[in-house]
């Protein structure tokens, strides 16, 4: 999710719905989830839709089209791959093409296969700067003050922000829409959640 956050520059979610599997009022939806979040045009760039799947959301026909493999197959395997090895994946979907990422975007390359060799001798130069090493020693050389993290708090800020927001959705259990500037949703139904209960008597600090 952060990669298109980054290389898109996405900013804060102006809505979001969400779906989910296994939820109780107190944890996390633990068989699955689908949150849909729309983000405003920026400068010249238009509006983008952003979908999160996992666990039982997960779509595997769809991925198995965007990849250019058997429905059938892909499903089978997709749910064999995500039994035994956790591996996320991310895709960018434009009008001209469709980019496939592994969870920290260490690889990106442009899917089907097919359409990556028409496009090879196209693609644009590299424009972020890339990370060497590990994200761990890229926040230990923020610390040293030899580079600005890949997640420095200008980008961490707001991804968070949209991941609280795609929460949100999921406990008001209703489409929302997001005043960034002033932090509500304009529904006290949802904005309910986003100030924490009072601490029980004895654990005020």
């Amino acid at each position: 999710m952060d990669a298109a956050f980054t290389a898109l520059q996405l900013g804060a979610p102006v809505s979001a719905e969400a779906t989910g599997q296994g939820a109780t009022p107190i944890n996390f939806p633990a068989q699955g989830q689908k949150i849909v979040f729309q983000f405003p045009a920026r400068g010249d760039q238009p509006p983008v839709e952003l979908v999160w799947l996992d666990g039982a959301m997960i779509d595997t026909q769809w991925r198995a089209e965007l990849l250019g493999q058997d429905p059938a197959a892909e499903a089978e395997a997709a749910e064999a791959e995500f039994a035994t090895s956790g591996r996320d994946m991310g895709f960018i979907i434009g009008d001209k093409a469709t980019a496939m990422q592994d969870m920290y975007a260490n690889t990106v390359r442009i899917v089907p296969e097919t359409k990556f060799r028409e496009l090879r001798d196209q693609l644009p130069p590299a424009r972020l700067p890339r990370v060497k090493g590990s994200i761990i020693s890229d926040w230990l050389a923020g610390i040293r003050g030899e580079t600005v993290p890949c997640s420095n708090f200008q980008v961490a800020a707001r991804l968070t922000e949209t991941v609280l927001v795609g929460n949100l959705a999921l406990r008001a259990n209703q489409k929302i829409t997001w005043d960034s500037e002033k932090m509500t949703t304009g529904d006290p139904a949802a904005d309910k959640f986003i100030q924490p209960p009072p601490p029980r008597p004895g654990w005020k600090v």
